[in-house]
């Protein structure tokens, strides 16, 4: 929207046996620093247990990774992603009171 962006870009398996999701956000706003966090987070169905919260003042952007991480896939038995399921919200870094600018839940399906 004008006064933000938050958009992945590529997703998939690491070397690792980890699975990484590299994003760009901005921050189109002249006056307010933005959080963006994740929420309620699930894959394939089963409720994870991840944590992604990236701050970014006025008029910057910025590249990143959220890597959900080998050992946590392979409790679930998790060998293939179909579907991230997550809440993101986006509100004014400097008062976490104030009504966020966007809480809304998206689905990522990395194979489409």
């Amino acid at each position: 929207n004008d006064q933000f962006s938050f958009i992945i870009l590529s997703s998939g398996f690491t070397e690792f046996g980890d699975f990484e999701i590299n994003y760009y956000i901005e921050n189109k706003t002249s006056d307010m620093d933005l959080m963006f966090s994740w929420h309620d987070v699930s894959v394939n169905n089963y409720m994870f247990d991840i944590y992604f919260a990236k701050s970014l003042i006025s008029g910057r952007r910025a590249y990143g990774s959220i890597t959900f991480y080998d050992y946590k896939l392979d409790q679930n038995s998790i060998t293939s992603i179909d579907e991230i399921e997550y809440e993101l919200k986006v509100y004014d870094y400097n008062d976490w009171l104030s009504d966020p600018l966007l809480k809304t839940v998206f689905t990522y399906n990395p194979e489409e």
